[in-house]
C-alpha cells in the first residue's frame, strides 16, 4: 500500500475530476462542499513537469508517490 493510498483511507478522501486543476482528491463528493474541502490532492502543470501537491488548510506539502488508477 502506497504512501498516498493510506493518506486517502485516513482522511476518507474520494477522488474528483477538476478541470481547473486537474483531478483533486477531497473528502466528499457534493460539489459545493468539495470547493470548501481541506484536503485536496492537486495536480500543478507546471516547468518541471507536474507538481503534486497535497493541501490541508493553509499546510501544504508535496506527495512523495502518486500511483493513478485507470477505471474501466
Amino acid at each position: 500500500m502506497s504512501e498516498f493510498d493510506d493518506l486517502r483511507r485516513r482522511h476518507q478522501v474520494s477522488k474528483n475530476r477538476h478541470v481547473g486543476y486537474g483531478i483533486c482528491y477531497a473528502c466528499t463528493r457534493n460539489a459545493k462542499a468539495r470547493d470548501n474541502c481541506p484536503y485536496l490532492l492537486i495536480h500543478i502543470p507546471g516547468n518541471n513537469g507536474t507538481q503534486h501537491v497535497y493541501s490541508r488548510n493553509c499546510h501544504t506539502h508535496p506527495i512523495k508517490h502518486i500511483r493513478s488508477r485507470n477505471r474501466n
